[in-house]
């Protein structure tokens, strides 16, 4: 009931979410990008922002607008948490042994776990500030991001399907029957 009746009321709200960002023109993918590396950094789950970039770009702009700016984002949090924060995090894991421990292990086999974090059901905005303000280095960081692409994938493709089944249910696309069943 609560995915019918919280379905509905998206579903409205796409036509008008599209037209926004269509307004904007050329500015568009500018105001997504900025809103995008501060709510991330605010710990807004990026597979809203993504699904929202599949409803107003599209699947293929929306891809590749997500996977960029998601990489860009990951930077700019990284070291705005290592320069801010790593003196508090340092001071609050010597407090916690168990976490200590999993911060050495980052910093030890560096890729292998952090693509695994980025493969597993974590925010990637905490990871990044949490990654930042780690001893972990910046090169192995920078290559786990690859994690990221799947997940950004399948958001964005949710979006840009959420805009198909909207028009839909409103008559107002021109897709066939077997279009829409693929």
């Amino acid at each position: 009931a609560l995915i019918g009746v919280g379905g509905r009321y998206f579903g409205d709200m796409i036509p008008q979410f599209e037209q926004w960002v269509t307004g904007l023109g050329i500015w568009g993918p500018f105001v997504f990008t900025a809103l995008f590396i501060l709510l991330t950094g605010m710990q807004i789950p990026e597979s809203i922002l993504a699904v929202a970039a599949g409803v107003a770009f599209g699947l293929a702009k929306g891809i590749l607008l997500v996977v960029i700016v998601n990489f860009l984002g990951a930077i700019i949090w990284f070291w705005i948490a290592r320069w801010f924060l790593k003196k508090f995090v340092s001071r609050f894991l010597s407090k916690h042994p168990k976490l200590q421990a999993i911060e050495k292990a980052t910093t030890r086999e560096g890729f292998k776990l952090m693509i695994l974090l980025r493969l597993g059901p974590f925010s990637y905005g905490f990871l990044n500030i949490a990654l930042g303000a780690s001893d972990s280095k910046f090169k192995p960081y920078l290559l786990s991001l690859v994690g990221v692409i799947p997940g950004n994938i399948a958001t964005v493709y949710f979006g840009s399907m959420a805009v198909h089944v909207a028009k839909r249910a409103a008559h107002a696309d021109n897709l066939s029957d077997a279009h829409f069943a693929i």
